[in-house]
Parts: structure tokens; sequence; C-alpha cells
């Protein structure tokens, strides 16, 4: 009887976990950071609209921290999500005991936080991807993949981030140097070869400088994996 109230309490109390394990939607995020980029190729001046700028404030950390802060398996997030309700910072969620089964799956398959294999699995069946009375076994492949884009998503999203900064600064330097040199005006239209050449040079650098971080990132985990 103990047992069972205690239960019962668990799951009627409200239970609260570290805002680190929470992150908002990295495909969403690229697609946004894409279009601005795009909207802005040929120009120093970068207009970045307020909605998104707040998105990247609240994900700084994890673009520090990239792939590394997906977090393992914890036993405190396991028994978090036997309560009705999840707070994750700031963010609640209402849990759903049909798609526990599938996080548990997933966190046990992809080596996951449990409270982020929820997040993974409720924004999976909330894109309309499947109906809530998912079955575990047939839709853990997707929310699988679903988890590995993710992963992929924010370090382009990274990347895009840094080769907005590193392309701004660059291109403000060209244009002082056009001042500078009185550059004829019939040169300015090789401009748009200079931004590319910028572009296809800074993409070299960033690539290869988040490949060692991934790997890094990677090394890390499988020594921790180990241990």
């Amino acid at each position: 009887m103990a047992t069972t109230a205690a239960a019962i309490d668990q799951a009627a109390n409200p239970k609260s976990v570290d805002e680190s394990l929470w992150w908002d939607s990295f495909v969403d995020l690229l697609n946004e950071l894409e279009n601005v980029c795009s909207s802005s190729s040929l120009s120093s001046t970068i207009v970045i609209p307020s909605s998104l700028v707040k998105k990247l404030k609240n994900n700084h950390s994890w673009f520090l921290g990239t792939v590394s802060l997906f977090k393992p398996p914890n036993h405190n997030s396991k028994a978090a999500l036997d309560s009705n309700q999840l707070n994750v910072g700031s963010h609640t969620l209402i849990s759903q005991p049909e798609l526990k089964d599938l996080a548990l799956q997933l966190s046990l398959t992809a080596g996951l936080d449990e409270v982020q294999s929820y997040i993974l699995v409720k924004r999976f069946v909330e894109n309309g991807n499947v109906a809530a009375d998912i079955n575990v076994q047939s839709h853990l492949h997707l929310v699988l993949l679903q988890y590995y884009i993710e992963r992929q998503c924010l370090l382009k999203c990274t990347r895009q981030i840094i080769m907005h900064a590193c392309y701004s600064d660059m291109l403000k330097v060209f244009e002082e140097k056009e001042m500078r040199n009185h550059m004829p005006h019939e040169d300015i239209f090789f401009r748009p070869k200079a931004n590319e050449n910028i572009i296809i040079s800074m993409h070299s650098r960033v690539n290869s400088f988040l490949v060692k971080e991934n790997l890094k990132v990677s090394s890390s985990n499988g020594r921790r994996n180990d241990a």
C-alpha cells in the first residue's frame, strides 16, 4: 500500500530537471539561418529577425558545447518521466504514457538522456509523422534517424553562425580597402567573385574546425563510455 501511495504521489507532483536538457529544434533553426544568410549574401549589413536572435541566445550554450550537450542516460531523468508533468527549466511537458515507452527505448538504443529522448519523441509525433498511439518497435528507427538529423543540424547551425560572423568581418575589411584604394567604379563588378572566394575560403576553414571539434567530442564520449 505504501509503495502504491508513493507511486501515485510521484505521478501527481511535477518534476523539474536541468534546463540544459532543452533545445529548440535545430532543423528549424538551420532553415531560418540559411534564409537570413541567402538574403544578405552580397551585403555586409545583416538583418536578423528578433525572433531568431532570441532563439540563438536561448541556445547559446549548445553552439559552444555542440553535440556534447546531448547527455547520456540518467537515473533522475528516467524517474522524472514517471510524473504527469515535467518542467525542463521554463518549459513544461505534460507526460503522455503512450510516448514514454518509445522514449525509454530510444534512450537505451542511442545512449541518450531519458528526458531528451522524450522531447525528441514528443516533437516527432507533434510534427505529424505518426499518430499518438504509436508502436514502439515500428517507429524507433524513425525517431533514431530524427535524433541524428538534429545532431547534424546543430553542427551545421554552428558552422553557419561562424561563417556568418567571419564573412561579415572579412567583407568589411574588403570594403575599407576599396575606399582606401579608391577602386574604379567598373571594378565593383568583380565584387561578387571576391565574395565567392571569401565564402569558399571560410567554408573550408570552418569545416576543418568543426570536424576536429566533433572528433574531440566523440573521443571524449568514447572514453567516458569505456569508463
